[in-house]
């Protein structure tokens, strides 16, 4: 019978394999994420390029999931067409083969333990004595992850022999290839890794547990398993996401079907390239052909495919509506306008949900930390905010009348406004949290006081922003203006007459004085933002005139 040691030393090894894989593209997104950012810009502007710039920045990058999340963020800033971001990811599905050519090259033909310790050695002395140099520390990540990888390799190499006493493999053989596919799309959506499927299959594969009609089967199932990661995270975004998600499981379905449906040709043809004496570099092979294939038949179909995509996401409400060509400034600038306003609108409640440490019930059902829900937020208004930039300055030279140009500086000046005011309350949310979470009650009270002049303040915001009569809104900007002032300046005076009484720990009056500052610059510039979109330039100018600098913030 398999021993209990066994066991854990089979899981080990998967858990260092998954580990080496994640602290791989870490280090590699880091290294060449930006040269890739500048590849993808530049060398995307047709189909055929896009296809190949996927499967290299996949190959060298490691990671398909590394790249998608690159591709979404310059399709939703208009960098990059829907359709030839399309290119990119049928490219990436060929290129997250490369792995498995890596690991039956390396893990099955040499002596790993040769390779592991140095790698594993030099990458963490890097790391540790050269911490202070960013690329060196980088590159040392690198290499501890390759040596993880591959020590979690041997680990599941050599105690997968054991599992023949409790698994009886011989039976399996009997059964039908479709149960296979289904287990390596089920065992793949779990652990969301196709590489360390695909590790697993070869080690099968190599022990004579699985013949080379089953393990291709379980290769086949995995290549769907790992679109279920993207259409998770596609889940309530945008449209782009979703039809980037709904891009990539359609190939991959559609590629899955055509190898289950070929599958004995592909590997007799396999056989022949590669010999009969190579069945692991036959799975890989038959791996990349097929995927190779689909690329072909997607290929020709790609304006179409994506015009299918297009219709079925399209732009909710409380999406952005820039689809006026440019050359209409009257019509682009109202779109652009409205567009504006929504996003304030999601300012606004990203702020108030970080400084309320308010998290979506969905990410409390999985866990989700709130400092990790706030960033993909806060990345994801970012991108917005690009789309909106791109598009307001793409007007520029449209020859614009005085109005529209005195229009579009308003627009301009509220997006960065607006962009400053997200980021000062992103920048204390960790300070919130950690007062959320003080022991101490002063700090409590303190903090709730934060809460709570902003909740008015927010509710504030929400009402006015409703008032068509710019006198009136005018009016009640001021006010807002004003009592920002007063409440950042009372909350000094709290901090000062608490410390008197030793009622403030000093390790929290650096972090106390800085929020109180950052919210007190982030509801002003959301302030300026609202008067610039939802004002005429006269009353904006006034707006922006008051003596707002005079306000001694401590």
């Amino acid at each position: 019978m398999i021993s209990l040691f066994d066991f854990w030393k089979f899981l080990a090894g998967l858990g260092l394999f998954l580990y080496g894989i994640l602290i791989i593209e870490v280090s590699l997104r880091f290294l060449s994420g930006r040269h890739f950012k500048k590849l993808i810009r530049r060398h995307t502007e047709n189909t055929t390029k896009s296809i190949f710039v996927g499967i290299f920045s996949t190959m060298i990058l490691q990671s398909s999931s590394a790249v998608t999340l690159m591709l979404l963020a310059l399709v939703g800033s208009g960098v990059l067409s829907f359709r030839n971001g399309l290119g990119i990811i049928l490219g990436s599905n060929l290129g997250t083969t490369f792995t498995g050519w890596i690991v039956s090259t390396f893990g099955f033909k040499f002596n790993i333990q040769e390779v592991v310790y140095p790698l594993i050695a030099i990458g963490a002395l890097l790391q540790v004595f050269l911490s202070s140099r960013k690329i060196l520390s980088e590159w040392g990540k690198f290499l501890t992850g390759l040596g993880l990888l591959f020590f979690g390799l041997s680990l599941m190499k050599d105690s997968v022999f054991s599992l023949e006493s409790l698994i009886d493999f011989k039976a399996m053989l009997n059964y039908n290839i479709y149960l296979f596919a289904l287990g390596g799309f089920i065992f793949t959506a779990i652990i969301q890794s196709s590489s360390a499927t695909m590790a697993i299959t070869l080690t099968a594969l190599n022990a004579h547990f699985l013949t080379l009609d089953s393990a291709a089967a379980v290769v086949v199932g995995a290549n769907l398993g790992t679109t279920i990661t993207i259409i998770i995270a596609a889940i309530g975004g945008t449209p782009d996401k979703k039809r980037v998600a709904a891009a990539h499981f359609l190939f991959n379905l559609t590629t899955c079907i055509l190898a289950l449906v070929f599958m004995t040709p592909l590997l007799n043809f396999a056989l022949k390239v590669v010999g009969s004496n190579g069945p692991l570099y036959s799975l890989v092979f038959f791996q990349s052909s097929f995927n190779l294939l689909g690329i072909f038949m997607f290929w020709p179909f790609l304006k179409h495919f994506s015009s299918f995509l297009l219709h079925q996401f399209k732009n909710e409400k409380n999406e952005l509506v820039l689809d006026i060509e440019i050359n209409q400034p009257e019509a682009a600038l109202e779109s652009l306008t409205e567009s504006l306003k929504r996003f304030v609108i999601k300012t606004l409640q990203f702020n108030q949900s970080v400084i309320n440490n308010k998290i979506h019930p969905l990410n409390e059902l999985f866990r989700l930390k709130k400092e990790v829900n706030y960033l993909k937020r806060y990345e994801h208004l970012k991108v917005t905010e690009t789309t909106i930039l791109g598009y307001a300055l793409s007007l520029q030279g449209e020859g614009l009348t005085p109005s529209q140009a005195l229009r579009l500086h308003q627009i301009m000046s509220s997006i960065r406004n607006l962009g400053h005011s997200r980021k000062s309350i992103k920048d204390v949310s960790h300070n919130l949290e950690e007062f959320e979470n003080s022991s101490y009650d002063s700090i409590h009270e303190l903090n709730h006081y934060i809460k709570n002049n902003c909740d008015k303040f927010y509710d504030q915001i929400n009402r006015q922003i409703t008032i068509t009569d710019p006198a009136i809104l005018f009016e009640e900007l001021v006010g807002n203006l004003n009592q920002n002032k007063e409440w950042v300046n009372d909350f000094v005076k709290k901090v000062y007459d608490k410390m008197k009484i030793n009622k403030v720990p000093k390790k929290y009056v650096s972090n106390l004085f800085n929020v109180n500052r950052e919210i007190f610059a982030s509801n002003q510039f959301l302030l300026f933002s609202i008067a610039d979109i939802w004002m005429a330039p006269q009353y904006a100018d006034n707006f922006m005139l008051l003596p707002y600098n005079n306000f001694n913030i401590k």
